[in-house]
C-alpha cells in the first residue's frame, strides 16, 4: 500500500509537470512529504533541486530518515518538520538558510544534521521529550525576526553559541525561551544584543539568569514571566537597557537583585507573591512608565534611584504597609495608589512635591492618614487642554487628611468622597483653589450635619 500510495505521488507530480511542459529543478507549489517513501521519491522527482522557493512540510509517523534530502542548500520560504519518527536530522546538513522554520514533535535522541544553517528569518524549535540540546544550531549566526525555543526535555541551550546579535529592530521580533526545564541560560553567553523582545516563560528548573553575561541591551520588552523556581536575576547585571522590563507571576523570586546596571522606559512587576521589595535595581532609574501590582511587597525598597516619574501605578498590594523606597520621588505626572489593603500610611512620599496631571490615592482600607505629603504643593500646572484631578475616594479608615497644609491648589477637579471614617478637613487650612470641587458621602460629616465642616476662608471653588 506504502509503495502504491509513493507511485501515485511520483506520478501525479511527474504528470503535472509534463502538462506545463518544463523539467522543474525544484517544486513550484507547496509539497508535503507524509511518509518514508515520499521523501524517498523526492531527490527522483527533483534530482537538481537545491533552492526551494515553496513551502515544504515533513510530517508523517513513517518518515525515519531525511538523508533523501541531502542536496538541499537553502529554502527561501518555510520548512515545517513535525510529527515524525526520525531519530536525526541528518540529510538537511547542507542547508544554510531558511525562511522560516517550524520543527516540534520529533523525539529525537541525537540532534545532529542542520549544523550546516547559519542564517534564518524565523525558528521555532520545540524539542519533544528525549532532546535535550540544540546543537543542531551549533552554526547559526544570524536570525532576523522571531526565535522561539522549548521543549519539556530541554536542559541545555547549548549549540547557540555562534549567536552574537538577534532581531532586526522591528516591534514583532522576538527571542522566548519557555516550557523547558533549563537549570540555567549557558549558551546564550556570546549574545551582547537583542535587537526586538525577550521573554523567558515556564522554564520550570531556572533558578537565575547565568549564561546572559554578554548581553548589554534589549531594543524592546524584557519579559521574565512563570519561571516557578527563580530565585535570583543574577546572571544579567551586563545588560544596560532594555525598553521595558517586565516581571510577572514568579512564584519565589525575593527581590530584583542582579539588575543593578539596567535602566528601561517601562517598568512592570506584578503577581510575584514571594517578592518583598525591589531591592537591586538601579541607583538613576529613569523609567517613564512604572506598574507595581499584587506582589508580596512589605516596602518599595529598590526604587530610591527614581526621582520623577510620568506614570506610577501602585496596586492591589495586601501586605504593603508603607511607601519606603519612594524618598527621591518629587514629581508625577500620573500617581495611582490603589486597593492595597494593608497600607496604613504614605511614608517614604515625603519628598514629593508636584503632580502634574492626576493623583487618586482610592481603595486603600487600613490607610490612616496623609501625614506625609507635607511638601506636597500642587495637582496640575495650568496646561490649558489638561483636566488636572486629585482624588482621595473609598479609603474606609482615613480619619484625617493632616499633612496637606503646604498644599495650594488644583487647577481641576478636587475629589474628596466615600471616606466613611474622615473626621474634618484639617489640613486643607492653605488650600485656595481648585476648578471643581466634590465633597460627598463622607459619613462621619453626614452623621454630624455638617455641623463641623469648615470651609477655609480662601478657598475659591468654581
Amino acid at each position: 500500500m506504502k509503495n502504491l500510495k509513493a507511485l501515485t505521488w511520483f506520478l501525479t507530480v511527474s504528470f503535472c509537470l509534463f502538462v506545463k511542459g518544463i523539467s522543474a529543478q525544484c517544486p513550484t507549489t507547496e509539497i508535503t512529504l507524509s511518509t518514508q517513501s515520499e521523501v524517498d521519491s523526492f531527490p527522483i522527482i527533483f534530482p537538481n533541486c537545491s533552492v526551494i522557493n515553496e513551502v515544504l512540510t515533513i510530517d508523517g509517523l513513517d518518515i525515519t530518515d531525511l538523508s533523501p534530502l541531502s542536496n538541499l542548500e537553502r529554502i527561501n520560504s518555510v520548512l515545517v518538520i513535525g510529527n515524525t519518527a526520525i531519530t536525526s536530522y541528518m540529510g538537511l546538513d547542507n542547508i544554510t538558510h531558511i525562511d522560516e522554520a517550524y520543527i516540534s514533535n520529533n523525539d529525537l535522541i541525537s540532534t545532529s544534521g542542520l549544523t550546516g544553517l547559519t542564517s534564518a528569518k524565523v525558528i521555532f524549535f520545540n524539542g519533544g521529550t528525549m532532546t535535550t540540546d540544540l546543537q543542531i544550531f551549533s552554526n547559526l549566526t544570524t536570525v532576523t525576526r522571531k526565535l522561539s525555543i522549548g521543549g519539556p526535555a530541554l536542559t541545555s541551550l547549548a549549540g547557540l553559541e555562534s549567536l552574537t546579535t538577534f532581531g532586526s529592530g522591528m516591534l514583532t521580533d522576538r527571542l522566548s525561551v519557555s516550557g523547558t526545564v533549563l537549570a540555567s541560560l549557558e549558551g546564550l553567553n556570546n549574545l551582547t544584543r537583542i535587537n526586538g523582545r525577550f521573554s523567558i516563560s515556564s522554564c520550570l528548573m531556572l533558578s537565575d539568569l547565568t549564561g546572559l553575561d554578554n548581553l548589554n541591551r534589549i531594543d524592546n520588552q524584557f519579559r521574565i514571566y512563570n519561571n516557578p523556581n527563580l530565585i535570583t536575576l543574577n546572571g544579567a547585571s551586563s545588560i544596560t537597557f532594555a525598553e521595558e522590563l517586565s516581571i510577572e507571576e514568579n512564584l519565589i523570586l525575593p527581590n530584583l537583585s542582579g539588575l543593578s546596571n539596567l535602566n528601561m522606559n517601562e517598568l512592570t512587576i506584578t503577581n510575584n507573591p514571594g517578592m518583598m521589595n525591589l531591592e537591586g535595581m538601579s541607583n538613576s532609574l529613569t523609567p517613564e512608565r512604572i506598574l507595581i501590582q499584587n506582589n508580596g511587597c512589605t516596602n518599595l525598597d529598590g526604587l530610591q534611584g527614581l526621582s520623577s516619574v510620568i506614570y506610577l501605578d501602585i496596586l492591589d498590594h495586601p501586605n504593603l504597609t508603607n511607601l519606603f523606597g519612594l524618598e527621591n520621588l518629587t514629581t508625577a505626572t500620573y500617581f495611582l495608589i490603589q486597593n492595597n489593603s494593608g497600607l496604613i500610611n504614605l511614608m517614604g512620599l515625603n519628598g514629593l512635591t508636584s503632580v502634574v496631571e492626576e493623583f487618586t490615592i482610592e481603595g486603600n482600607n487600613a490607610l490612616l492618614n496623609l501625614s506625609v505629603l507635607n511638601n506636597l504643593i500642587s495637582v496640575g500646572n495650568g496646561i490649558v487642554g489638561l483636566d488636572p484631578f486629585f482624588s482621595i475616594i473609598n479609603n474606609n479608615a482615613l480619619e484625617y487628611i493632616t499633612g496637606l497644609e503646604n498644599f495650594n491648589f488644583v487647577d481641576g477637579r478636587f475629589n474628596l468622597r466615600n471616606n466613611p471614617a474622615l473626621l474634618d478637613l484639617s489640613g486643607l487650612e492653605n488650600f485656595s483653589f481648585a476648578r471643581w470641587f466634590f465633597l460627598s458621602s463622607n459619613a462621619s460629616f453626614l452623621q454630624k450635619a455638617y455641623t463641623s465642616i469648615t470651609i477655609p476662608s480662601s478657598l475659591f471653588v468654581r
